[in-house]
């Protein structure tokens, strides 16, 4: 899958988006994709992955429906960047980091009747390192001269 999207992204741009750049891209658009289908099909008590163990209605379906369209944002950002753009890593790095405190709290927080706590557990250690792969991906490769002390 990733191989036809990286042929016709480098077809239609020239530019080819890295290996970091297509599993980010993988990570946001999947849970994207799913969240503006129905959050509560994926996600919600019964659901495939349930990560809540309440729905609450209209209200919720809006508002993650509108966080999925930015998930997809990211993606699309990061498969279209090229590979020397920085600026969808750093986006996409700092808005994972903003989300991890909120994932902590969802996993070992007091609220045991709402959230699906091991699922938010594992869920923190996997953005983690999703987060840790847009950092390192989003920073330049060192060179020595950039290393040394002046």
């Amino acid at each position: 899958f990733l191989t036809h999207i990286n042929t016709y992204l480098y077809t239609r741009t020239k530019m080819a988006p890295t290996t970091q750049q297509k599993i980010l891209a993988a990570y946001n658009g999947i849970y994207g994709v799913t969240l503006y289908h129905n959050w509560v099909k994926y996600y919600g008590p019964k659901g495939i992955a349930p990560y809540f163990l309440k729905t609450e209605g209209a209200v919720a379906m809006m508002a993650f429906r509108m966080f999925a369209c930015l998930l997809c944002g990211f993606a699309y950002g990061l498969l279209t960047a090229g590979p020397k753009d920085k600026t969808a890593l750093k986006m996409t790095c700092f808005a994972q980091a903003l989300m991890l405190p909120l994932m902590v709290i969802a996993g070992f927080g007091p609220d045991a009747t709402t959230y699906a706590q091991p699922m938010w557990k594992a869920q923190t250690v996997i953005h983690s390192v999703m987060t840790y792969v847009a950092y390192t991906a989003s920073q330049g490769a060192k060179t020595r001269a950039s290393s040394r002390r002046r």
